[in-house]
C-alpha cells in the first residue's frame, strides 16, 4: 500500500532528475499524478513528460491542471509557475494566479530591514545586487556576463551575492571580474542572505534564479 503513495514516486522522480535519469523520473512524476489531485504533482508530470518528447501524457494532464488552476479548486497549492510556461493552453491570467498562489507561501517570511529607497537611490553611484548561484560555466552567465562588463561604472556600483559551488572555469573567472564586489552567500540561511543585502544598501536587487532549480525566492521575499 505505501508504494502507492504519492511521495513514494515523487521523491524518487526529484532525485533521479538530478542524476539526469529523465525518462524514469517522467515515469514516477505521471504515478505521483495518478495518485494526487495537487496541481504541483500534475504540472511536474506533464514538464517532466515534455522533457523526454512524449507529447500525450501532457494532453491529457492540462485540461484538469488548467480547469482547476482557473475554477481556484486548490487555492493552498504551490503551483509552479516556471513548469507552467510549457504548457501552451495556459494564458499570462493563469501565470499570474499560479505566482500569486506560491507567493501566498512566502507571505509571512521574517521582515528584514531597509533603508527607505529615496535615501538608497542618493548614492554617488546606484548600487545593484544580483543573487544568483549560476556564476559559473552556466547559461546564465554566458547571457548576463557582457551584459554585466557593459554597465556604466560611473553611475553604478554592481556587487554579486553568489551561492553558487565552486566550479573553476573561464566562464566562472569572467564574471566574477566583472562585479566591482563579491560576497560569498553560500551556506547562509535565506534570512541571513536578506541581511546581507541590506546592510550593502542595494538599491535595486536583482534574482537571476526565480523559480528555477536551486533558486531562492524565499531571499527577496522578506520585506
Amino acid at each position: 500500500q505505501e508504494a502507492d503513495h504519492v511521495r513514494a514516486h515523487n521523491n524518487p522522480a526529484n532525485l533521479l532528475t538530478e542524476r539526469g535519469d529523465h525518462k524514469s523520473a517522467a515515469d514516477h512524476y505521471f504515478r505521483a499524478a495518478e495518485r494526487s489531485e495537487g496541481l504541483t504533482h500534475h504540472i511536474s508530470a506533464a514538464h517532466a513528460a515534455r522533457r523526454i518528447g512524449d507529447w500525450a501524457t501532457p494532453q491529457k494532464l492540462q485540461h484538469s491542471l488548467l480547469h482547476s488552476l482557473r475554477a481556484n479548486e486548490r487555492p493552498h497549492d504551490r503551483t509552479q509557475p516556471f513548469p507552467l510556461l510549457s504548457t501552451p493552453s495556459a494564458t499570462a491570467i493563469d501565470q499570474l494566479h499560479a505566482a500569486s498562489q506560491m507567493a501566498k507561501a512566502y507571505a509571512g517570511t521574517e521582515a528584514v530591514g531597509h533603508e527607505p529607497v529615496p535615501l538608497l537611490a542618493t548614492q554617488p553611484r546606484l548600487r545593484i545586487g544580483y543573487v544568483s548561484s549560476d556564476l559559473h560555466d552556466h547559461a546564465t552567465t554566458h547571457l548576463l556576463v557582457e551584459v554585466l562588463e557593459l554597465h556604466d561604472r560611473m553611475r553604478f556600483e554592481i556587487v554579486a551575492f553568489d551561492y553558487s559551488v565552486d566550479r573553476r572555469s573561464a566562464y566562472r573567472t569572467r564574471i566574477l571580474e566583472a562585479f566591482d564586489r563579491v560576497i560569498p552567500v553560500i551556506g547562509l540561511s535565506d534570512t541571513e542572505v536578506a541581511r546581507r543585502i541590506s546592510a550593502e544598501k542595494i538599491a535595486i536587487a536583482v534574482d537571476l534564479k526565480a523559480w528555477t532549480t536551486g533558486g531562492g525566492p524565499q531571499i527577496l521575499a522578506r520585506p
